[in-house]
Order: structure tokens, then sequence, then C-alpha cells
């Protein structure tokens, strides 16, 4: 996917916090700011395993050139 615009990532240790977080009074409280200022989307995204490597995959989808 191509942004034409920012991207702006938050961490959180798993998909529960991040769903928690987004259902809180406390973000509902400003959430208004952010639709009412900006336009863009909220993705909720697992994370990857420790020490993956996106190049590694990569390797995997392309022939090999020698």
């Amino acid at each position: 996917v191509f942004f034409l615009h920012d991207l702006i990532p938050i961490e959180f240790p798993n998909r529960e916090n991040a769903q928690a977080w987004y259902a809180s009074p406390e973000y509902g409280a400003i959430l208004r700011l952010r639709t009412d200022h900006a336009d863009g989307d909220v993705f909720i995204v697992d994370g990857v395993p420790e020490g993956y490597r996106g190049t590694d995959a990569l390797k995997k989808l392309s022939p090999t050139t020698a």
C-alpha cells in the first residue's frame, strides 16, 4: 500500500491492548480532535516475531540472479 500522506505508527504490546486503547473513554474524549482536523484511517496490525527480517521474506519471493 502506498501512502500519500503521513503514517503514524503506535506500538502496543498486543492486539487486545490496542483495541482497549481505541475503545477507552480517554481516547474517546479526544477522538474528535483527530476526526475533525485530519483525514485518515486507523489500522490495527499484528506484529512480527522477534528477530523477523523483512529482507529474508523478500528473498523467498524474488528469483535469485547470478
